[in-house]
């Protein structure tokens, strides 16, 4: 016996089969299947702090936003929304034409960002005792040899990867002759 469900995403009927039983996440664009997750705001309006005076009503709008601040974090679970990193709002400009200049733009392994490159770090022999793996008799990667940096602005997770001429010399030395 097959059950149909409808994804209130994106509006799919989706079939599952007994033996598999249903999902939670809709197959099609892998949106969660449960109900919507809605946030709700009480407003409670103070009729008579509306007297029509500038100062007084600019101090209690001020006074009822921190009311509903309150309310809302102590009713709900912050833990489950993900941080907002303002100045990284303020600088997605700047941030984006910095990304278009680049060569290579990879995704942060933290927080799926972005991450902008920071320059480039040279391996020298004296730090660097190159593997040499019994297939191939030889370093695999002799120094020197560049790695670029990169960085998350959202998380500052730094992370390397090896330059694009040392790939290639990486990868000539594996496909070498003996």
């Amino acid at each position: 016996m097959e059950q149909s469900t409808v994804c209130p995403w994106c509006q799919t009927e989706i079939t599952w089969d007994e033996e598999t039983g249903p999902e939670n996440v809709c197959p099609y664009c892998e949106n969660e299947l449960g109900d919507y997750r809605t946030l709700n705001v009480e407003i409670e309006r103070d009729d008579d702090a509306e007297d029509g005076s500038g100062g007084d009503g600019a101090k209690s709008a001020r006074a009822e936003g921190a009311a509903i601040r309150s309310r809302i974090s102590d009713d709900m679970d912050m833990d489950s929304f993900r941080p907002v990193n303002l100045r990284l709002i303020a600088l997605e400009g700047k941030l984006e034409a910095i990304l278009n200049e680049q060569l290579e733009v990879p995704e942060c392994p933290s927080c799926r960002e972005y991450m902008i490159e920071a320059g480039t770090q040279t391996v020298g022999a004296a730090g660097w005792e190159p593997a040499v793996p019994p297939a191939v008799k030889r370093a695999i990667l002799p120094a020197p040899f560049r790695l670029v940096w990169y960085i998350c602005p959202n998380c500052h997770h730094a992370h390397s990867r090896l330059a694009p001429d040392d790939r290639e010399r990486l990868l000539g030395n594996l496909e070498g002759e003996d």
